[in-house]
């Protein structure tokens, strides 16, 4: 009894202690807890309880005392995560309602506790689990198209997002949904024809990012949005189908998509000729089955654009190759499982599957992405020696300004430890001389931008070079290169000038 008498004793001394630290300090002990899952977890699997964890230590102080609930509610809700059950509980409010956002818990509760200007991310997830596979009978009636997402693809969202972001202004925000509900909320229909031969349950992650703006910017970009929908709704591609102002209502600069994994149509029979359940052609807005004039969803504010999918088919692969949006410097492809994944272990995700045609498939996808990433830039275009200079790169930003791959400056593969695939890709780059470099393994960067501070005329740099090259290149092609590289400049030529070198390990 006097024992535990005693630890009760030291507990209250401690917590004394704990209580009399200033604010600055607590906080700062605070932010130290785990980062949320969704920093790390977008190139996943996607699934519903993704985001979820165990251990919620973070919550757990916040009902340690009013002082640290008072500290810890701030970081707590700078990353939220807003759970619906049906997207049939999104209900526009009567406009004669008082308060629109009285239907809406969470953002009347940050609203309340004065939360809402601590939100640095938000992710809306739309579980959908009640929907049948026979509702997709009636994608036949409507040439591939299920009837809720026809007909849910002409209701506008747009009163949400002027709703959500009146309250909150996240940097990030991420929709976790099945591809019809996704759809749904970008008002865009969903083809479903083919829909049973893929999971049934199939989640989708749609992740729009912007860096931290200034409240000037802030104030700009509230400023501007009105006038924007105005010019939106008066333009004829608006009025057959509007882009969902969910992507100009914040200046997003990246958005990833993230569609899960493609693995159980290749059990059926001619998978290849399948189309899978995607808001991708509406995306960039290539659906061949859309109104004329329909305009793409993806904003010209997006400079990085990242596509996650395991093994997705390469014509699925081939809409976005061919359609890739204008404007972009940064492209990131991953079309395999993640390391930490077991689904090419799993007996259930194998069953019925030849292995050869998912890597079959791996193999078609990155050969259409890498022809559209070299064809641009034909071999030979800047001379024999390939000499890069800033004037040079200039010229590379006009060569083509209709070409989307042209604009590139950084190409990523979130498949680089295949090292067999790797080198090949690192060999073709090298053999196309379009002006692509190895900036580090799985990135290519384009230009000056390479990072590799090698004179033209340091013969034993440029040896080093390609002595690193190696296991990867014939020595009759190194042979080749070296002699690109004379001993001394060529008459007229600046010394400081640099070669591209094909090759930084």
């Amino acid at each position: 009894m006097e024992s535990k008498i005693e630890l009760q004793a030291e507990t209250t001394a401690v917590g004394s202690i704990i209580d009399i630290l200033p604010v600055e300090l607590m906080r700062g002990i605070l932010s130290c807890t785990p980062k949320p899952p969704s920093h790390t977890r977008l190139h996943d699997q996607p699934a519903y309880e993704m985001l979820q964890r165990a251990e919620t230590p973070l919550k757990n102080m916040s009902l340690v005392s009013k002082r640290w609930r008072d500290i810890a509610l701030p970081i707590l809700f700078s990353h939220v995560v807003w759970v619906v059950e049906f997207l049939g509980m999104i209900a526009e409010p009567p406009p004669d309602v008082d308060d629109r956002l009285e239907n809406f818990p969470l953002l009347c509760f940050l609203r309340h506790h004065d939360l809402a200007r601590h939100v640095d991310s938000l992710t809306l997830i739309v579980r959908d689990l009640g929907k049948s596979p026979l509702a997709l009978v009636s994608a036949s009636e409507l040439d591939g198209y299920a009837a809720s997402s026809s007909l849910e693809a002409k209701i506008s969202y747009d009163w949400l997002w002027d709703l959500v972001f009146g309250v909150v202004d996240p940097r990030t925000f991420i929709v976790i949904a099945m591809p019809d509900t996704l759809g749904s909320l970008l008002s865009r229909a969903v083809w479903e024809g083919d829909a049973w031969t893929f999971d049934m349950n199939t989640v989708n992650i749609l992740s729009l990012a912007r860096p931290a703006a200034t409240r000037a910017q802030l104030n700009a970009a509230t400023s501007s949005s009105p006038k924007q929908g105005a010019a939106d709704a008066s333009s004829p591609a608006s009025q057959t189908a509007p882009a969902s102002k969910l992507f100009t209502i914040r200046p997003w600069t990246h958005l990833l998509l993230n569609e899960g994994s493609f693995t159980p149509v290749y059990r059926t029979y001619e998978f290849f000729l399948r189309r899978p359940p995607s808001i991708l052609p509406g995306l960039l807005g290539c659906d061949s089955e859309a109104p004329p004039g329909t305009p793409r969803l993806i904003p010209p504010t997006i400079k990085s654009l990242s596509y996650v999918a395991i093994f997705p088919l390469s014509s699925h692969v081939n809409i976005l190759a061919t359609f890739l949006p204008c404007g972009l410097d940064h492209l990131l492809i991953q079309l395999m499982p993640d390391i930490d994944s077991n689904i090419l272990l799993s007996p259930r995700e194998m069953h019925h599957l030849q292995l050869a045609d998912l890597w079959m498939e791996r193999n078609t996808c990155y050969s259409l992405i890498m022809a559209k990433l070299l064809e641009w830039h034909k071999p030979g275009n800047r001379g024999e020696h390939f000499i890069i200079t800033q004037s040079n790169l200039a010229d590379d930003d006009k060569e083509d300004p209709d070409d989307p791959w042209a604009s590139l400056r950084e190409f990523e593969t979130g498949d680089s430890r295949d090292e067999e695939a790797w080198n090949l890709a690192v060999q073709q780059v090298q053999l196309s001389r379009a002006g692509w470099f190895v900036e580090r393994r799985g990135k290519f960067v384009r230009g000056l931008r390479r990072r590799v501070g090698v004179s033209a005329w340091d013969a034993s740099s440029t040896a080093s070079l390609w002595s690193d090259s190696s296991s990867v290149l014939s020595p009759e092609y190194l042979a080749e290169l070296s002699a690109d590289f004379p001993s001394e400049p060529p008459p007229g030529i600046p010394s400081e000038l640099t070669y591209g070198v094909p090759f930084s390990p």
